[in-house]
């Protein structure tokens, strides 16, 4: 599900662990990239649709890719993967597992 752990760690400090079970049994992804790879090296849905988001002005720090299911990270900072996972919570099966709004204290 990561192949980076920062990206477990951030997901673990913000949401519960039912949260990442949800994700998990949606078989989502979470990808970072390497630096200076592009999102079109690790992606074959923009490839295939020629879609060229490394030629934009910037970048954007995170892609969700609904078909392949995985979330690409140019940033692993806790905003970027919390905001993406978002976008993922959107295909799990089980909304009653999903997080209401907290903090890091919580």
């Amino acid at each position: 599900m990561f192949n980076d752990q920062r990206v477990k760690s951030v997901l673990e400090r913000y949401y519960p662990k039912s949260a990442i079970r949800c994700l998990e049994k949606a078989e989502m992804k979470f990808v970072a990239l390497q630096e200076r790879q592009k999102y079109a090296d690790a992606r074959f849905a923009l490839r295939r649709l020629a879609v060229n988001v490394d030629g934009w002005p910037i970048p954007p720090a995170g892609l969700f890719v609904v078909e392949e299911r995985t979330v690409y990270l140019r940033s692993t900072s806790a905003m970027t993967v919390c905001h993406e996972a978002g976008h993922a919570f959107g295909l799990c099966p089980r909304r009653r597992a999903l997080p209401k709004r907290r903090g890091p204290a919580d």
